[in-house]
């Protein structure tokens, strides 16, 4: 995200310096791998088909100005990967479902049924079950790990500066402005930068940074740990697999399943990478999969439980016995693990917002944060929306100012009073 918001601003021909903790190769966090579910399907007025579809058309520009520099050497292909996106669920959602089909113009498909299951999707849909497909070019997946490069390279091009494995230690406020204080983590060389304008995009380390300056946002921003998982089937099974199976289950990711009825049991998967046979990766995790955090940099590092590894085949398992796909438990192998940390505000909605300082709304502090794990597909947005903050930028549009005001200022103000008030509950 702070890549993101570089970039736009970068894009608008302002001098921009951006912090990254890490070396212009991720080795931990959120944005580490190949694959996140890139989705467009929503109802009128939807959020985050917005972040989704305005995403696409930024990146669309990125690409454009890059190949201004590079002729022909970048394309959306090398963010994006276009396939059906699978919504399968509980027939409780079933109602709401069909009315943002109704407002839907994109193109899907739903079979409510066991016979429009079969028919649609070769699919065998128990009745609590229903399964749907958006199909729209750029949905599908969007590659973290190449939009960060490219947004890197054309930050460069235009003249501005990414300082790599430079750690934030102290953020502090006064009349003159804003003072940075870092470390270089390899020399542990001690710099500060004097500024005026800071955009604050450091995921789970935001409260921790902020402490100084607004402290309010280490108590309305809490953190969990999450993790994933990755499987791919067994090399001899994958070999014996007929074409047009294969091909059914690529098809089937990436997919969001909440088929459960409950939110631990809901998951998310995709595809994250193919060998060279075309055997797929599968990557599954859960947004309510989530578990304490003890410290905070070691969270990365940390192995998967074998309840968790279970947890993860037996969701994979389940969904495809929904789809007709016959394989069994022996025939899956588990690859890996991940552990990550999502940033979450009391709603989940994320925080792209001005700061509050003194009483009243401080422009020249923006703090993009709390993502919550649905941050991908709308990354570019999310960066226009800090960028335009920090330039004080009008911009019209009904669905931007849906989604500036749900993520937005008077949302903070709104959560700040809250906190207080539930404070002063717990003094009495």
């Amino acid at each position: 995200m702070g890549s993101s918001a570089a970039w736009q601003l970068a894009d608008e021909g302002l001098k921009v310096t951006l912090l990254e903790k890490q070396s212009n190769i991720y080795t931990s966090g959120s944005s580490l791998g190949e694959a996140r579910i890139a989705r467009s399907f929503g109802g009128k007025n939807d959020k985050w088909s917005y972040l989704h579809n305005r995403t696409v058309d930024l990146a669309k520009n990125l690409i454009a100005y890059l190949n201004t520099t590079e002729p022909d050497s970048h394309s959306m292909t090398d963010i994006y990967n276009t396939s059906p996106v699978t919504y399968i669920r509980n027939k409780s959602r079933l109602e709401s479902v069909q009315n943002q089909i109704s407002e839907q113009t994109d193109s899907v498909l739903i079979a409510t049924n066991m016979e429009e299951g079969l028919e649609l999707f070769d699919a065998n849909l128990p009745d609590s079950v229903f399964l749907l497909r958006e199909y729209k070019e750029f949905s599908g997946t969007i590659n973290p790990s190449k939009i960060i490069q490219k947004m890197h390279l054309a930050i460069q091009h235009k003249g501005s500066t990414i300082s790599y494995n430079t750690k934030v230690t102290k953020l502090v406020k006064d009349k003159s402005g804003f003072k940075i204080e870092m470390i270089d983590t390899y020399s542990n060389e001690k710099k500060i930068i004097l500024t005026d304008k800071v955009i604050v995009a450091a995921g789970p380390y935001n409260g921790e940074l902020l402490l100084n300056t607004v402290p309010y946002f280490d108590k309305l921003i809490d953190i969990k740990r999450v993790f994933v998982s990755f499987f791919r089937l067994k090399a001899d099974t994958w070999n014996t697999l007929e074409d047009s199976i294969k091909e059914k289950l690529v098809d089937a990711y990436p997919c969001i399943n909440s088929t459960s009825g409950t939110r631990e049991g809901a998951n998310f998967s995709m595809v994250e990478s193919r060998d060279d046979t075309g055997n797929p990766l599968i990557k599954i995790g859960g947004h309510f999969q989530r578990s304490e955090i003890h410290e905070l940099d070691s969270t990365w590092k940390q192995k998967l439980s074998e309840e968790e590894i279970e947890w993860s085949r037996k969701h994979i398992l389940r969904y495809w016995k929904f789809i007709d796909l016959d394989i069994d438990n022996d025939d899956l192998k588990y690859e890996s693990g991940y552990s990550c940390v999502y940033s979450l505000s009391k709603n989940e909605v994320p925080y792209i917002t001005p700061a509050k300082f003194d009483g009243k709304m401080d422009p020249s502090l923006i703090v993009l944060g709390a993502l919550s794990g649905v941050g991908a597909k709308g990354c570019l947005a999310y960066g226009e929306l800090a960028a335009n903050y920090i330039q004080d930028k009008k911009i019209a549009g009904e669905l931007y100012q849906i989604t500036k005001e749900a993520l937005g200022y008077d949302r903070l103000v709104n959560d700040i009073l809250a906190l207080s008030e539930t404070e002063e509950t717990k003094s009495h």
